[in-house]
């Protein structure tokens, strides 16, 4: 943990004329957080890279920028700072936009709301994902219209995630049985030339629930922001929607999909949509995507190994 009175300095020397009032320290998520209320009334956050292998600190400010550039909400990003001078780790100051995440919308919200909610996020990912890239991978610091390595994403996860990292650690945890893993492992084999045939676009890549706010402007549901921008990349598109469809511990819902196409429009295959599921599934299982502490319960993760079945199923049927 960072000396509260560091933040201060940090701000107040970056930001002329403000006074900070009050320092939250919001807790350790990828970065660590800290809410900042000036005297002014405004709340800016201080967001320090603690961990430089899980985030750059100017790939989130290209990534807001190439958001705000495409009429994408974004919290702007008012300054960087990686000298350590003022703290020991490079850290960020965004200005604060509201909203409220997805998951708690929906367990308050009513079912014609919820649809309206749809259409919103619909919208907002054709926007992002209408924006091209050259070729699939992460983002260059310099450029991020280029790409950081030449390996495809769909290549690099096949080994990473499916073979190695998630789908090797699910099978020794008993969670999947050996056949139920060499049947992943099969179809995401047979299937990669098929899945790195797409047009790269501006990929969020983690379109969680808890990583989606809304808010309402003149009666009518928008996306405020998103959250994990830091994972943002070239790739395919259907890596996103197969997330939006199967969301990692929530549910398909049919009506919540067909209100995100009326917005969104046209959608891959279906069958792409099940091979990145697949991935997502073990990834959830293994606790890749750091979820928050209430999508741990056992229920959860039974039901990801029952999902992984009914998916290869699907897809080999």
């Amino acid at each position: 943990m960072i000396d509260l009175s560091k933040i201060k300095q940090a701000v107040e020397s970056h930001l002329p004329g403000a006074i900070v009032t009050k320092v939250f320290d919001r807790g350790q998520w990828v970065r660590r957080i800290y809410q900042v209320e000036l005297s002014s009334g405004q709340t800016v956050f201080l967001k320090v890279i603690t961990n430089p292998d899980w985030a750059e600190l100017k790939h989130e400010a290209n990534v807001v920028d190439v958001m705000i550039k495409h009429d994408l909400t974004a919290p702007k990003v008012l300054t960087m700072d990686n000298t350590g001078h003022l703290i020991d780790f490079p850290f960020l100051i965004q200005e604060q936009v509201g909203g409220e995440k997805l998951s708690d919308l929906l367990h308050k919200v009513s079912s014609t709301e919820k649809q309206q909610i749809y259409k919103a996020i619909g919208k907002f990912y054709r926007k992002m994902h209408q924006i091209r890239g050259i070729k699939s991978g992460l983002w260059d610091v310099k450029d991020p219209y280029k790409v950081k390595y030449e390996i495809s994403p769909n290549n690099y996860m096949l080994q990473a995630e499916i073979i190695e990292g998630s789908g090797r650690k699910a099978l020794a945890s008993g969670l999947i049985s050996k056949s139920l893993y060499q049947q992943i492992v099969d179809i995401w084999q047979q299937n990669i030339e098929y899945l790195n045939d797409h047009q790269p676009v501006m990929t969020h890549v983690s379109p969680f629930l808890w990583n989606i706010y809304l808010g309402k402007c003149d009666q009518k549901w928008q996306v405020t922001k998103i959250m994990s921008m830091g994972d943002v990349m070239w790739w395919d598109s259907a890596y996103d929607l197969a997330t939006l469809k199967y969301p990692p511990f929530g549910a398909y819902d049919e009506a919540s999909w067909q209100s995100f196409l009326e917005s969104y429009n046209s959608v891959p295959e279906e069958k792409r949509l099940l091979l990145y599921s697949l991935m997502h599934q073990l990834c959830a299982a293994m606790g890749v995507y750091m979820e928050p502490q209430m999508y741990k319960t056992a229920d959860s993760y039974q039901n990801i190994a029952s999902r992984l079945a009914q998916i290869v199923e699907q897809i080999t049927n």
